[in-house]
């Protein structure tokens, strides 16, 4: 990474651009993580407002049900988006499409008669704080930001009682500005600190690559055998549709085949019963996670080896 400029803060989140392409699947992995947590919130939050709202029969039903039913069209999109592997783009529109919807169901809210008086206070929160759920390029999130404040300004000039509005124009701006600058301090932490746990995965990967490629250098019949290994295990992964960080562990997998095999080299010259550590994963029985015991391929049941 090379020195601190503002233009690269606005873009990139401060990282240089080359790191922070090769991130970004890993970066959308993760807000489609936090899209579901806060998409369940609202959810909830809709259906219960709207059972308040039935049962006293006051008020109007519906914002509670555009953001329930959004809500669970959401829920139910995001496994497709998974599906696809998560592409940027459809990540993208489903995490700030939901951002809209709250932002949405807020201004709604807000712009009813009986609230014609009183200033959007829930709207403005929302405004600065809902960006947070979603890590992504700062420049871009201010325009949505100021999109929305501009909207909220236009559509309520004639609808709020001019002390209101004044109101809502001084919060909107406060809020505004500290929210972009919280999201800048926050965003380019979570940026900086994936691209160097990204970076350290690497530097892991590949010293147990090199310690496996010298294990293996010793047979030229099981030269390249945990490398095949471990291309074989992605393969199947990505055929069930896992994403890129849980296959980090299938990855890795097959090079501690190799690694497997000092411990197996041990625990004969020690005399031990047990060949390897990976004995105790094939008792356990965790079909969930066999893609992730590759050194299991090598032994019987009874923990000898083939």
């Amino acid at each position: 990474m090379s020195g601190f400029h503002f233009g690269k803060l606005l873009l990139y989140g401060g990282i240089d651009r080359d790191d922070f392409n090769a991130i970004r699947p890993l970066v959308w992995q993760r807000n489609l993580n936090a899209l579901r947590i806060t998409t369940s919130l609202a959810a909830g939050i809709g259906a219960l407002f709207l059972l308040i709202n039935t049962f006293l029969r006051s008020g109007t039903r519906v914002p509670y049900l555009i953001l329930l039913g959004g809500s669970l069209l959401t829920l139910c999109l995001l496994p497709l988006v998974r599906k696809k592997g998560g592409r940027e783009i459809w990540s993208l529109l489903l995490c700030y499409g939901q951002m809209l919807l709250i932002y949405g169901y807020a201004t709604f809210l807000s712009m009813q008669p009986a609230n014609c008086d009183i200033p959007a206070t829930s709207t403005v929160v929302f405004i600065a704080l809902l960006p947070l759920s979603i890590d992504d390029r700062p420049l871009r999130m201010f325009a949505v930001m100021l999109g929305e404040s501009v909207l909220y300004l236009l559509f309520s000039h004639n609808l709020k009682s001019p002390h209101a509005f004044s109101l809502d124009m001084m919060n909107i701006v406060t809020f505004c500005v500290t929210g972009m600058i919280l999201y800048v301090v926050i965003c380019s932490r979570n940026l900086r600190e994936l691209w160097q746990s990204e970076r350290v995965g690497k530097m892991t990967l590949h010293t147990i690559q090199t310690l496996a490629n010298a294990i293996e250098a010793k047979d030229p019949y099981t030269k390249g055998h945990s490398t095949r290994v471990s291309q074989y295990a992605v393969m199947i992964a990505e055929a069930l549709g896992w994403d890129k960080e849980r296959m980090l562990g299938t990855d890795l997998s097959g090079v501690s085949v190799a690694v497997d095999r000092i411990f197996k080299s041990y625990y004969r010259m020690s005399g031990s019963n047990v060949f390897s550590p990976s004995y105790s994963i094939v008792k356990t029985g965790d079909h969930e996670n066999i893609l992730t015991a590759k050194p299991s391929h090598t032994e019987r049941e009874g923990g000898q080896s083939k």
